[in-house]
């Protein structure tokens, strides 16, 4: 299993738990400090050589698997909500934003020829997303992310909403995100409320019979 936007160490302990191979692709050095601590606690000393942090992001991702080429049964991104600041952009970002990885169009295309790289001929790749506000219109990510997969060689199988918030009875139990607390608004303002995500999509791909590497 590879968690290519690794921020929980969840992935690569049920990859011990299972006896696979654990990959995490985390380029930033605290996150890895906190996901390598939280991995020694949970994961048994007998299962740690099974369980990898790498300092890659996910434009590096044949470098950070290096060896595993065509080996991967299962890769999971769950891709930024956000691909960055648009060119021309003077604003200043919270520090949300700042700390979330940016991968623009570019670079989800390269990614996306990587992974088919990378994957098993009945491996599987999971990319989870989420819709966004942009310029005061909802932006549904899914459509494009399965135009370039075809174009990389992957088949779309199936998408799944998986539910990001906790369920209490008949209801949903929502909180905002820290971008969401950053656009709390004043009770007569004409801008857009809060957007507080409840789901997310989950696009399932595997390898195309007959595409070229």
């Amino acid at each position: 299993m590879v968690d290519v936007f690794a921020t929980s160490e969840t992935v690569l302990v049920a990859a011990a738990e299972a006896g696979r191979l654990g990959v995490g692709c985390v380029p930033r050095p605290a996150v890895a400090q906190y996901l390598a601590t939280r991995l020694r606690e949970q994961v048994s000393a007998g299962r740690r050589a099974a369980v990898r942090l790498r300092p890659h992001g996910a434009d590096r991702l044949r470098e950070a698997l290096d060896g595993l080429e065509g080996r991967v049964e299962l890769l999971i991104a769950a891709l930024p909500p956000y691909p960055g600041p648009a060119r021309g952009f003077t604003g200043v970002l919270c520090p949300s934003c700042r700390a979330e990885p940016a991968l623009g169009v570019a670079q989800l295309g390269r990614f996306l020829e990587n992974a088919r790289q990378v994957l098993a001929p009945s491996g599987h790749l999971a990319v989870i997303t989420s819709a966004r506000y942009e310029r005061g219109r909802v932006v549904d990510l899914a459509p494009e992310i399965i135009r370039h997969a075809g174009r990389a060689g992957l088949a779309y199988v199936q998408h799944v909403i998986a539910l990001r918030a906790p369920i209490d009875g008949d209801s949903l139990v929502v909180q905002a995100d820290p971008r969401g607390l950053a656009q709390i608004r004043r009770a007569r303002s004409g801008g857009l409320p809060p957007v507080v995500s409840v789901h997310a999509d989950v696009c399932l791909f595997t390898p195309a019979a007959g595409a070229a590497w």
